[in-house]
């Protein structure tokens, strides 16, 4: 569907107050997401104290909810084209919901493992939420209301890592997985309320051979960004793999009427350079915000030496509540000067701050500005880049390239944190405590430039506005 095409999906839209209702239902659905994913972080520690399990098994079920969430947005996005919207999001919140319920009765490593594959399903969430707004908004309330959905996804202004801590301190892991039900029956609610019901928007069946194909690409990348610290020959190997299945999945779109995105498509400059974009800036900023950052401030030695408290109130919460401010403005003002140029405008600042943060890395409220201003410019790129992914897809395929995008923004910030563990962790050559904090620093800015140079190779007149 065409930026045109929105224009042309009119001004009238739902009613006021029944907008107001799919606003909230998809926010409470985009939220439900990001829980799934971040807000048990706090509660690993409890997890392998009281079921009891290696802090290895508790970071492979952790991880699983992260690779199975991402494959699952492709999947799932993209047979939203044959069948309900609605129906879908509905039944990922359901899956969701149990493996929640799961997970707080579990009573050993390997029931929590089966829960939090049965909480991936939360994966489908965003992508889901991005293409009922599309459908059910009209233009000029899209960019807006996109932005609030990005700002939910993005992390719930770090309340949601406040609540866990506070939850796990008082209750334990159980207390944040019952929550999470709670909650995911909230979001259940709101939506079987107030989200339309949705016919397919394509006739045919689904490609899942393509899905199967491009699946098993994304789990080789993954896997081959979680063996940063295996020898080369792990990664190398890993890597071949993701490649060769790359080829196959586009031969294999090549030879079929109904491909998950034609291979012409797919190989042109209106959508590989997009999704490259958003894994090098997700590398590029998660790595800064996620983890070297929040590591810095707590590790004793050369660093700030903050408390697990302070360390989220000043690193996490300010720059998270930037997003949900910044988000929904960009979304709004993208329409007017056009998503693709919001994107690039946006770019120029990321690593430009990433290296002034490097080179302040010694000064803990020098680079508590800094992040604050990061995650702003970031919010920003990230809402022109979901923008796009719903602008750009394939005509007939409205789904699919939401979901794609959504898979690379999380298997970026895998790669980023992978790199910066290894970098940040490597004995210092020059002496200094904090040496490899610098590395990780630099690494991202490194990557940040290049999202930049390689979104002026995106070439597309209806995105430009």
């Amino acid at each position: 569907m065409t930026q045109e095409t929105a224009g042309a999906r009119s001004a009238a839209g739902p009613a006021p107050a029944r907008a107001r209702g799919i606003y909230a239902a998809l926010v409470l659905a985009a939220i439900l997401g990001q829980m799934s994913g971040a807000m048990p972080t706090a509660a690993l520690g409890d997890i392998a104290l009281r079921l009891p399990a290696s802090a290895a098994s508790v970071g492979f079920a952790h991880s699983l909810c992260f690779l199975l969430g991402g494959l699952v947005s492709v999947v799932v996005a993209s047979y939203a084209d044959y069948s309900s919207r609605r129906r879908l999001l509905i039944g990922s919140l359901v899956v969701t919901c149990a493996g929640s319920a799961l997970a707080a009765a579990a009573p050993d490593i390997g029931t929590l493992m089966a829960a939090r594959v049965l909480q991936s399903a939360s994966g489908a969430a965003f992508p889901l939420a991005l293409r009922v707004l599309w459908e059910t908004m009209p233009a000029q309330r899209f960019g807006r209301a996109m932005g609030i959905i990005t700002a939910a996804y993005g992390g719930v202004a770090g309340i949601d890592s406040l609540i866990g801590g506070w939850l796990t301190d008082h209750g334990g892991f159980r207390a944040v997985f019952g929550f999470m039900t709670a909650f995911g029956l909230l979001a259940l609610y709101s939506v079987v309320r107030a989200v339309p019901k949705s016919a397919p928007s394509r006739e045919g069946r689904m490609d899942w051979r393509g899905a199967a194909v491009l699946c098993l690409c994304l789990a080789a990348i993954q896997a081959a960004a979680g063996m940063a610290d295996r020898p080369v020959v792990w990664l190398l190997g890993l890597a071949a793999v993701a490649a060769l299945l790359f080829l196959v999945f586009v031969r294999v779109e090549a030879r079929l009427p109904n491909a998950l995105i034609p291979a012409e498509y797919l190989l042109s400059r209106q959508i590989w350079p997009m999704l490259l974009t958003s894994v090098l800036l997700l590398v590029g900023v998660l790595s800064v915000i996620n983890y070297t950052v929040p590591l810095l401030a707590i590790f004793p030695a050369g660093g700030y030496g903050f408390s697990a408290t302070m360390m989220t109130l000043v690193f996490m919460v300010p720059p998270c509540a930037v997003t949900v401010l910044a988000s929904p403005l960009a979304g709004a003002l993208a329409p007017r000067v056009g998503w693709l140029r919001l994107l690039r405008l946006s770019l120029f600042g990321v690593a430009p701050l990433i290296v002034a943060i490097a080179l302040a890395h010694r000064s803990p409220w020098a680079v508590f500005g800094l992040v604050i201003l990061l995650a702003a410019v970031n919010s920003v790129a990230l809402t022109a880049l979901n923008g796009l992914s719903v602008v750009l897809a394939p005509p007939g395929k409205a789904g699919v390239l939401p979901g794609i995008n959504s898979a690379c923004l999380g298997l970026g910030g895998s790669i980023g944190i992978a790199l910066a563990s290894q970098l940040s962790s490597r004995p210092p050559g020059s002496g200094s405590p904090t040496a490899g904090f610098a590395a990780a620093l630099w690494m991202a800015a490194i990557a940040a430039a290049l999202a930049l140079a390689v979104s002026f190779a995106v070439r597309d007149r209806r995105a430009t506005g």
